[in-house]
């Protein structure tokens, strides 16, 4: 439902933006600069008062690709128009901005805040940070010379290019890894703890705990990947009747949560999943610790070994097998540079062509075809999730046929609408 959430959104703010900006455009002159008596484009006296060179930018956004001689004849309202409104979206790219750095501060500061959710819609800022160099080259120009502006403009763009390089190819891919990655340990244990479930035949209804454990500086985010981790190896049907305990294999045993002094946001970890749990312990439901996921495993395992009923799992509570359970292969994805390539672009052609008839019909009539183009994918996700959750709604599960079908259904859908909407133009 989260991820519903989130393509819904995305793309009704991708529609709502290229609207206002459709009309931002409109009011805007085809460029911010009027002609001076030799024919060349100079300063025009509107849009340079109070040097207001961020809105000089975004109203230069309006349409690049008229002469300037056109504002010959401009009127100068629809140059303060455009000012108006470049101010406004400048003053909603910095709130937007201060609100993502406040839930990255949040999440500093100890609380549950999703700040690697926040940081990716942190979209403003390179928007502000183009704006910013070009403003800053254009000052320059105006008043050291166009060859010194080309030099500051030149300087800006290699600073972005190379810092973004330098994350990209050693920050995030070094031994200190600025963002996690999906531990292959915890893919096998994962699946090895499926293949025993399927062994000893637990039905994919009854409820399976899973005994998991974070010692690290903040298991309030960490805890929560690991789950995610964990979730995305179990089969589908089971996925409903999972469950998560967070502490020690003794406690749990116990019937009662772990709590720790250190870190601070330990117990606050602790108690959003103990609830759940405590109200599920009376069922006695298979427990299992993991080796990947619980530091206390080597513990368990040389003090209680008959408890070992798979490679890197234990059952604290749950049926022996009649034999040895197998590690399963590990659920992998394309490796070869082309395959990624083919899936990819596949990918994001079909995501397109289930959007572009939703983009037709929902998108203002001022929009471009490229930017209709351009904007197909975010409305096929959008349109992608609304469909399947409209079709397990109804009973269907989204596998085999019926999960054949829904991306046609959404394709469809979005034929009809554009037809309709042409149709009424």
């Amino acid at each position: 439902m989260e991820g519903a959430n989130h393509g819904i959104v995305a793309a009704s703010a991708e529609c709502g933006h290229v609207e206002w900006l459709a009309d931002v455009s409109a009011a805007a002159p085809d460029k911010a600069f009027a002609t001076n008596g030799s024919g060349v484009c100079g300063e025009g006296s509107d849009a340079y008062e109070g040097g207001d060179l961020l809105s000089v930018e975004l109203a230069e956004l309006g349409d690049l690709g008229q002469s300037c001689e056109a504002h010959d004849t401009a009127d100068p309202g629809d140059a303060g128009r455009a000012r108006s409104g470049s101010r406004l979206l400048v003053i909603l790219l910095l709130a937007w901005t201060a609100v993502s750095l406040g839930g990255v501060a949040l999440f500093e500061l100890g609380h549950n805040s999703p700040a690697h959710r926040f940081l990716s819609f942190l979209l403003p800022l390179p928007i502000l940070v183009a704006l910013g160099i070009l403003g800053l080259a254009r000052w320059t120009g105006r008043r050291l010379g166009r060859g010194t502006g080309g030099i500051v403009l030149a300087v800006g763009i290699a600073a972005v290019v190379t810092l973004g390089t330098w994350n990209l190819y050693v920050v995030l891919a070094g031994p200190s890894r600025g963002v996690e990655w999906i531990d292959p340990g915890k893919v096998r244990d994962a699946a090895t703890a499926a293949a025993y479930l399927d062994a000893v035949h637990v039905p994919n209804s009854a409820p399976v705990v899973f005994v998991i454990d974070d010692r690290g500086p903040n298991p309030l985010s960490y805890v929560p990947e690991m789950t995610y981790m964990l979730r995305s190896v179990l089969p589908a049907d089971r996925l409903p009747h999972t469950y998560f305990y967070v502490g020690d294999p003794e406690s749990y045993l116990a019937g009662v949560p772990t709590y720790r002094a250190r870190p601070g946001t330990y117990n606050a970890n602790s108690r959003r999943f103990w609830p759940t749990i405590q109200a599920l312990l009376p069922r006695r439901p298979v427990a299992l610790l993991l080796s990947s996921y619980n530091g206390r495993y080597r513990d368990e395992a040389l003090r209680h070994p008959d408890l070992v009923v798979a490679p890197n799992v234990i059952a604290l509570a749950g049926p022996v097998p009649s034999r040895p359970v197998a590690v399963p292969p590990i659920p992998e994805g394309p490796r070869s540079v082309l395959a990624g390539v083919v899936l990819g672009a596949g990918s994001l052609g079909i995501l397109a062509l289930i959007g572009l008839g939703w983009a037709i019909a929902l998108l203002p009539r001022r929009v471009r075809p490229f930017e209709v183009v351009a904007l197909s994918p975010a409305f096929g996700i959008a349109f992608l999730i609304l469909f399947g959750i409209a079709v397990d709604a109804v009973g269907f599960r989204l596998v085999g046929v019926p999960g054949a079908i829904t991306p046609a259904l959404a394709l469809a859908g979005g034929g009809a609408a554009a037809l309709v909407r042409t149709r009424n133009r």
